[in-house]
Formats: structure tokens, sequence, C-alpha cells
């Protein structure tokens, strides 16, 4: 029963803790302005002041912008990438890099409202 008791606890502990990683995810303000619809460059730069690096994307066409969240006292990469009318087209909890080789830079529309 102790056992059981030690798991479990440490099971909720570890809900807990992925909850409040993902609610403050939601909470930072380049992601809260990068997920709003039609959100553009100047939004994500007004939210988040200037991003710590830059990469073109879409051939030249394109870029994204890295930035570092802290998240309970780590750090997190955020990236948000653009089209060439500067709209947001994709974000995440990745790098530039990892979100270019996964293939979430390959957008030139912004998404599609989801209901």
């Amino acid at each position: 029963m102790k056992k059981f008791v030690i798991l479990t606890s440490a099971v909720l502990l570890t809900a807990c803790a992925e909850f409040s990683d993902r609610v403050s995810v939601l909470q930072n303000p380049v992601f809260a302005a990068s997920s709003r619809g039609g959100a553009m460059k100047s939004d994500v730069i007004a939210a988040g002041g200037q991003p710590r690096s830059t990469m073109s994307t879409l051939n030249g066409q394109g870029s994204c912008f890295n930035y570092l969240m802290n998240i309970n006292g780590n750090s997190k990469p955020l990236y948000v990438g653009f089209n060439r009318k500067d709209q947001v087209v994709a974000w995440g909890n990745l790098t530039c890099e990892e979100a270019k080789q996964d293939g979430y830079l390959n957008a030139t529309e912004p998404p599609k409202q989801k209901y």
C-alpha cells in the first residue's frame, strides 16, 4: 500500500507540473500574440520585443523568429514563422531550425481558425 501511495503521489505531481508548464506557455506574451487570428510580425515584436535570432524561410520569402520562454524557471524555445506578407504562419515550442527541419515552416498562409 505504501508503494502505491508513493507512486500515485509521484504521478500526480508530474501531472500538475506538466499542467503548470502548459498554462505558463499559453500565458507567454509572444505565444499569445502569435496564436491570435490574423497575427502579424509587428504584433509579435510588440508582445515580446526583438527575437534572440532570425532566419530566412520559404526560399527567402519568409522569416522565422527564435525566442526563449521562461517556464517555471526553465528556458524553453519558441519559434514564430512568417510569410512574405509578415503574417504569422506557424509557431510552437521548437527552434526555427527544428521547425524548418520538421516541415512546420512550409506554410505560406496563416492557419485557419478551428471551432
